[in-house]
C-alpha cells in the first residue's frame, strides 16, 4: 500500500491529468495524435482553463506569502520563544525617544514585560541618553496564543529628568498605572492608555521592532 499522504496523492493525480491533457491537445494540433475536431476543440478549451486556473492560484499564493505576518507560528511555545528570545525597540522619531523592551518567561505559561525609555536628543538639540520612563507589567501575563492581542497592565515611572530634557509641561515625575495593548504582525503594534487626574485620558501609539 502506498505511503504517499492523501493531499500529495491528489496533487500527483491532478498533475498527471494535466500533463496527459496537455500532451493530447498539443499533439493533436499538428496531427500527430488523431482526435476528431469536436473533441479537439473541447480539449483545447479545457487546457486553456486549466492554465488560467494555475496562473490565478500561483498569483494568489504569491500575494498571500507577501502579506503573511512574520513567523506565522501555530505553536504557543514557539510564539513565546519569538517574543522572549530577543529584545524589542520602539523608536518615537518626532521626539527622538527610544524605548528598549524585554519580554521574559515567567513560569510555564506566562510572560512579564519591562521597558525603559531614553531621550536621544533633548529639547535644546543636544545629544543625550537620559532615561525618562520605565515600564513594568504589574502581574504575569497569561501566555498569548499566536494572533491574539496582549493587554498588559503596567506601572510606569516618570523620572524627574523629563522636565529638563523634554518639556517643563510634561507629566510630572511620579508613578502611573496604564494599559499597553500589543499585537504581533510585522512588528509589535499597539497603543497605551492612561487616565491622568488633571489631563484626562491620554493615549499613544506604539510600534516595537525586534533587535
Amino acid at each position: 500500500m502506498s505511503n504517499i499522504p492523501i493531499p500529495d496523492l491528489f496533487l500527483y493525480t491532478f498533475l498527471a491529468i494535466f500533463v496527459s491533457l496537455a500532451v493530447l491537445t498539443v499533439g493533436s494540433l499538428p496531427g500527430w495524435i488523431k482526435i476528431p475536431e469536436t473533441y479537439r476543440k473541447k480539449l483545447f478549451a479545457t487546457l486553456v482553463l486549466q492554465v488560467i486556473g494555475c496562473v490565478v492560484l500561483f498569483a494568489k499564493q504569491t500575494f498571500d506569502a507577501k502579506n503573511k505576518p512574520i513567523n506565522p507560528i501555530e505553536d504557543r511555545g514557539a510564539y513565546l520563544d519569538l517574543l522572549t528570545t530577543h529584545p524589542w525597540e520602539w523608536h518615537y522619531s518626532p521626539l527622538n525617544w527610544v524605548t528598549y523592551a524585554h519580554f521574559r518567561k515567567d513560569g510555564k505559561n506566562a510572560i512579564s514585560f519591562e521597558a525603559e525609555t531614553f531621550v536621544k536628543c533633548d529639547r535644546k538639540g543636544v545629544e543625550s541618553n537620559v532615561k525618562i520612563y520605565s515600564w513594568k507589567s504589574e502581574a504575569p501575563i497569561f501566555s498569548p496564543r499566536p494572533g491574539e492581542n496582549m493587554s498588559i497592565p503596567c506601572t510606569q515611572i516618570i523620572f524627574p529628568a523629563v522636565s529638563d530634557v523634554v518639556s517643563p509641561t510634561s507629566r510630572p515625575a511620579g508613578t502611573y498605572h496604564l494599559t499597553v495593548q500589543l499585537h504581533l504582525s510585522k512588528a509589535l503594534v499597539g497603543d497605551y492608555s492612561i487616565m491622568d487626574d488633571k489631563q484626562g485620558p491620554i493615549t499613544g501609539g506604539m510600534v516595537f521592532t525586534q533587535r
